[in-house]
């Protein structure tokens, strides 16, 4: 349904996907980084999240670290939240493709196998973690959709609030993004250079 969506709204066809769970999330951020990932938690957090977290830099699990990517209880709300997961990206990308984190992968790709549905093959999956492996890429590009000033906040009935979206601006900026060139980003702001 996902991938059909991303079709029909901005003409992206994702062809293979990887989704992990919640408890699988958690077990790959213990197995990669057994101290904890380091995050500066911006906030106090624990609306709805299942820890209560402190606001300064401090080493947090994988259920702390699956907290702070879920918060959404304060101004920012989604887009506070895709802003955590993005940092939380960067983060575990630095920790997985440095030579400790490129030791581990033969142990994490075990441990969180069970918790993770996806389209690949066996053998594709192993050659493309092989391949990053060996080649780590210098930056991990990300970019949030609907991009800044692209939409309108809308209430409606029996439904709530939600999103009025300009597609074919986002499409544009998703094209530009796909295709390496960011003067075609709305903000600079809405692509984060990632290690």
């Amino acid at each position: 349904m996902l991938r059909e969506t991303l079709k029909n709204n901005f003409d992206l066809d994702v062809e293979y996907y990887a989704i992990i769970d919640f408890t699988g999330f958690e077990k790959m951020v213990d197995v990669l980084a057994p101290d904890g990932i380091e995050i500066d938690v911006e906030k106090n957090m624990s609306a709805n999240i299942g820890v209560s977290l402190d606001s300064g830099l401090q080493k947090l699990n994988g259920k702390e670290l699956l907290g702070y990517a879920r918060f959404r209880k304060d101004a920012e709300a989604d887009f506070g939240r895709v802003r955590r997961q993005q940092q939380i990206i960067k983060t575990m990308s630095n920790e997985l493709l440095s030579t400790n984190g490129a030791l581990k992968l033969p142990k994490l790709i075990g441990t969180v196998q069970p918790y993770v549905q996806t389209n690949f093959q066996s053998a594709d999956l192993f050659n493309l973690v092989k391949d990053i492996a060996l080649e780590p890429p210098q930056t991990v590009e990300t970019l949030t959709i609907p991009v800044e000033n692209s939409y309108t906040n809308v209430r409606y009935e029996g439904v709530g609030m939600a999103l009025d979206i300009d597609f074919e601006e986002n499409k544009e900026v998703i094209k530009s993004f796909l295709e390496g060139d960011s003067t075609g980003l709305v903000s600079g702001e809405d692509a984060v250079s990632e290690g």
